[in-house]
């Protein structure tokens, strides 16, 4: 008839090997929720993640890669991350973006001791109730073989699987490159010494130095020689933050060390030393008289 349209819908259905949602299923990343004792000693165990780092291998890694290496305290981008209790949830470690493989997986706590979780039917594709079977053993070294640890350095009442996050194989911001080091910014500072007004009993602020001052500053110069400056050559009428300028000597590229500068010497030249009174200076007589004269 005029008018009829055709609705195509590209339907498939599953496989016939594919009958339940267990059977097509496929996961390589899982989240694992270690649920700590109540009654763990926190402090001992924080002692313990700060000088052991947890290593596991990465989903989204490749097979010749090694394993990821993560020591507390944890950044908030780690997939580790140790969560403290609460009044209805108790303290949790909990590790991301953990490899499955054919129902296993497992991490190691420094040199210490191998965990091993596993799924009992071997799928990798978490289910409520499902029955996990955990095996934590020593790590072996030389004249040390692997023996079965039945009081774990981390004391778990249960372990929890769920599928891993959904941004674990997202790739990572590059770092920025790191700046050109400049030496006139990364040692060194320009500096500006404010100049201390003295108030008169006029009422009116006159600086204790001005340009016509003689002397000098002396300092040393992060990308130079040591620096001997006049004052007329380093003073500023004023910066004005608002109020009103504020008279001050300009001193750029001064060497910074560790947050310190300097040193820097200010030397004002008032004149020539002036000599101190005699110890017993004679009288001062009336004009026309002589000392014997003075009785």
């Amino acid at each position: 008839m005029d008018g009829e349209r055709e609705i195509v819908l590209n339907l498939s259905k599953k496989s016939e090997p594919c009958k339940t949602d267990k059977d097509c299923c496929t996961n390589k990343c899982i989240k694992l929720t270690l649920q700590l004792d109540d009654y763990a000693d926190i402090a001992k165990l924080l002692g313990n993640l700060r000088q052991n780092a947890i290593k596991f291998k990465h989903c989204c890694d490749s097979d010749s890669d090694g394993l990821r290496s993560y020591t507390y305290p944890y950044p908030a981008n780690s997939p580790v991350q140790l969560y403290p209790p609460s009044p209805a949830v108790p303290s949790q470690l909990t590790i991301d973006c953990m490899c499955c493989n054919k129902g296993v997986v497992e991490f190691e706590l420094g040199l210490l001791e191998h965990y091993v979780i596993i799924d009992k039917n071997g799928s990798c594709c978490p289910e409520r109730g499902e029955q996990l079977n955990v095996r934590v053993r020593t790590i072996p070294s030389v004249g040390n073989p692997s023996l079965v640890v039945t009081n774990p350095i981390i004391p778990v009442t249960n372990y929890i699987r769920s599928y891993g996050s959904i941004d674990c194989c997202d790739p990572q911001p590059e770092p920025e490159p790191e700046p050109e080091p400049n030496p006139c910014i990364d040692r060194c500072i320009n500096l500006n010494l404010f100049i201390r007004q003295n108030t008169t009993t006029g009422g009116i602020n006159t600086p204790v130095i001005t340009q016509n001052t003689p002397g000098r500053v002396i300092y040393e110069c992060c990308n130079g020689p040591t620096q001997i400056r006049t004052i007329s050559e380093l003073y500023d009428d004023g910066v004005d933050f608002g109020n009103s300028p504020q008279p001050n000597l300009e001193l750029n590229c001064i060497n910074c060390f560790e947050g310190s500068v300097g040193p820097i010497t200010l030397e004002i030249f008032i004149g020539g030393p002036i000599a101190p009174p005699p110890f017993n200076p004679p009288p001062i007589l009336p004009p026309g008289l002589t000392p014997a004269q003075k009785y």
